[in-house]
This record gives structure tokens, sequence and C-alpha cells, in this order.
């Protein structure tokens, strides 16, 4: 009887870690791919900052994760230390009151991502698309990656409550995507 619990125990200890293992799985367009979580789901968006195409990743709670991509003439460009400023007034066109928190350059895959970490306010919507009154201070981390002759920005947004709690998934998301430089049309697949 003791042998069998503890071969139990050693068993549900061993799915556990095989299911934690498989938390990922490889999302590709022609432009660039990532390791996308679990419980994680993709749609197609407008795109809100460049004339390429749009991919929300919506995950648990109010994590969006956004990859726009588009021609470096549109919105980003210029060099590593410019983009961030670039960066802030595209989110200051978009939200009120943004203020910066942090700005850097990351290494994802051996290519240069200049970031920036700012808050805004988030203002929401009544059924008629009209605003409602009600604003929330979120938090944003965008980055800008170079594909080829156009740029990939992703971003990070949740509200300030939440950042934090999904800052790791989405830091693991960053450093798993490898961008093709190849002309922008996405594939929409979740390779098998």
């Amino acid at each position: 009887m003791k042998t069998q619990l503890i071969a139990g125990i050693v068993l549900f200890a061993g799915l556990i870690l095989m299911s934690s293992a498989v938390s990922a799985r490889p999302y590709k367009t022609n432009s660039y791919s990532f390791d996308m979580p679990a419980g994680c789901k993709t749609e197609s968006k407008e795109n809100k900052f460049t004339t390429g195409n749009a991919l929300q990743v919506e995950c648990r709670g109010n994590a969006d994760m956004y990859f726009e991509i588009g021609d470096t003439t549109t919105d980003i460009s210029g060099t590593d230390e410019e983009q961030p400023d670039q960066m802030l007034s595209l989110l200051s066109d978009r939200w009120d009151n943004v203020n910066e928190v942090e700005r850097g350059i990351k290494q994802v895959n051996n290519v240069t991502a200049p970031f920036i970490v700012a808050t805004y306010d988030q203002t929401f919507l009544n059924l008629f698309g009209l605003e409602n009154g009600n604003k929330e201070e979120w938090v944003l981390m965008m980055a800008a990656i170079k594909a080829g002759n156009d740029t990939l920005l992703v971003q990070y947004r949740n509200d300030a409550g939440h950042y934090e709690k999904f800052l790791a998934t989405f830091e693991k998301m960053l450093a798993s995507i490898q961008a093709k430089g190849l002309p922008n049309e996405p594939v929409d697949t979740l390779a098998q």
C-alpha cells in the first residue's frame, strides 16, 4: 500500500512537470515567430501604430500582447537610442497622461530591441462606443525589433495592479521572437 502511494505521488509529480514543459507552442508568420504560452489565444486586429499587420495575443486576466509589423519609414526608424523617443511619441498620440517609467535596449536573439515602459490612462467605452468616464492607470512595455526592412512593434499592456503578474510571461515571449525579415503578410498558423 505504501509503495503504491509513493508510486502514485511520483506519477502525479511527473505529469505536472510534463504539463509545464509543454506550456508554450510556436506561432509563426512570414515575418516572425514566437513561443505562445498555453492558455493564450490570437486574434487579428487593426493596427494602431503602423501600416502593416497586427496580431493580438490574449492571455489570462487583462494581459494583452500585441505584435504589429510595418515599414520602418512609417513610424519607428533611426538608431536604437532614438527609437524609445519615437515610441513615447506614438503612445502620447494614442493615450492620455503618458509617463515614461523606464527605457533601454534588450537583446532578442542577437537583434537589438529598444524598449520603453510607460504608464497611461486607459479610457473605457460604453455600448455605443462613447467614453463612459471611467479611467484606470495601465502600464505598457513596447519594444521595437528589426525584421529586414520592417520593424516589429511588440507591446504588453495590463492594468497597473496586474502588470507585474504577467510580465515574466511577456518577457519569455519577447525572448523567443525570431524575426525573419520577410514580407509582412501573416500566415496566422500555429506550428504543428
